[in-house]
């Protein structure tokens, strides 16, 4: 299913964020996880009154711990009012995250689902829904690009979502109105079809869609950031060696869904952009597991979550295999590298959080996986550091 998204109200998810978010403190820090949906028709609703239910336990918590209603109303206003906002629930992607505490408040839709609506209440964020974001085979971009048309999509195996990035130039013309007046009378566009005008034509032509192609690719990485997810091309085919050689993303997809997409469905587009992305997702596995298989022979991988906690935190890990549905609970002393669990009801740190956080900030990658699993960069050693990336556990 297609929905559209825009900008005004939500932040960008970058490295940079999740870090700052992680790294928050505070008496009471509230993460509000709000289930959209928006590929039902009726969702909409749906999202906005599951968010209300969230404030109501939000606000209950405050006042089992004496606050008054003016001082619980107060607090939560920066967010309160998104209640009655239904052009806000009408723009949303498959899960909504609202992190509020004092002269805090950041929002992020994520174009993932997660188990269920709940929201949490401690002395830090819960981030660990934001972690999925960075992992290597969980969705990707689309870039549908040709003379008359720029979309950019966000996708995963069964969704796809157009996103409203205003900086990205909607066309050649566009891209071009302030360049060369001259370097569009060289290329015009009929379908699928170019004649060019003046000149030498397949040099002019390769001289705009160079040009065109630059700032397109500008605006595609200011608006993806460090999410690291894979970036498809969706154009005639041999516009692909041309932007192969312009682009900075550092993750484009060897690969293309061939043809001109301008009037095609984005259901449609997600269909023929699907096996391409299956079979890379696939090869991009099979590569880990025989990087991890490899290895074992040079005690390079493990399995044990006592070695992986401090080898994220010191940067050694290299790739992380992560079971999204995984938690251990427990403390870590970056002076020493030892790492235990907690007593059950004792306030401690989400200790998968915390390494994954520290792989994704330090270079390394993540993949979702079944079974946890690590392949580190060198043999474990653990040097003294400084304070740790903490974060709040789940209740």
């Amino acid at each position: 299913m297609v929905t559209t998204t825009s900008e005004r109200t939500t932040s960008r998810l970058t490295r940079d964020r999740l870090k700052e978010i992680g790294r928050f403190s505070a008496e009471n820090c509230f993460t509000f996880t709000v289930l959209t949906e928006p590929e039902r028709p009726e969702a909409y609703e749906k999202g906005r009154i599951r968010f209300k239910n969230l404030l109501a336990c939000a606000q209950a918590a405050l006042a089992q711990d004496g606050w008054t209603p003016p001082e619980i109303e107060q607090f939560f206003e920066p967010i309160a009012d998104l209640q009655e906002n239904r052009r806000f629930w009408a723009e949303q992607s498959q899960t909504l995250m609202i992190y509020h505490a004092a002269a805090f408040s950041e929002q992020f839709r994520l174009p993932y689902t997660l188990a269920k609506p709940r929201v949490d209440h401690n002395t830090r964020f819960n981030i660990r829904p934001l972690l999925p974001y960075f992992f290597k085979n969980h969705h990707f971009y689309i870039l549908q690009l040709s003379q008359n048309q720029v979309h950019l999509y966000e996708a995963n195996r069964h969704h796809i979502q157009l996103l409203e990035a205003d900086d990205i130039p909607g066309s050649l013309d566009e891209a071009l109105r302030y360049d060369d007046p001259e370097a569009r009378l060289f290329v015009h566009n009929k379908g699928d079809a170019t004649t060019f005008h003046g000149h030498h034509p397949k040099d002019e032509e390769a001289k705009t869609l160079h040009r065109f192609f630059n700032l397109v690719d500008k605006a595609v990485c200011r608006y993806i950031g460090d999410s690291g997810a894979p970036l498809l091309l969706a154009a005639v085919e041999h516009y692909l060696p041309i932007y192969q050689v312009v682009t900075d993303y550092p993750n484009l997809v060897d690969g293309i869904v061939a043809g001109n997409f301008d009037t095609v469905s984005a259901e449609k587009l997600h269909t023929a952009a699907w096996p391409i992305m299956s079979d890379y997702f696939d090869e991009a596995r099979a590569s880990v597991l025989q990087r991890l298989e490899f290895g074992r022979k040079s005690d390079l991988t493990t399995t044990e979550w006592q070695t992986i906690v401090p080898a994220a935190y010191y940067g050694q890990i290299d790739t992380l295999l992560l079971p999204q549905d995984q938690t251990i609970y427990g403390f870590f002393d970056p002076h020493t590298g030892t790492v235990e669990r907690a007593a059950e009801g004792e306030e401690s740190v989400e200790l998968l959080d915390l390494a994954a956080t520290h792989v994704l900030l330090q270079g390394g990658e993540i993949y979702a996986a079944e079974k946890l699993a690590a392949l580190l960069r060198s043999p474990a050693r653990w040097p003294a550091h400084e304070a740790p990336l903490n974060q709040a556990p789940a209740h």
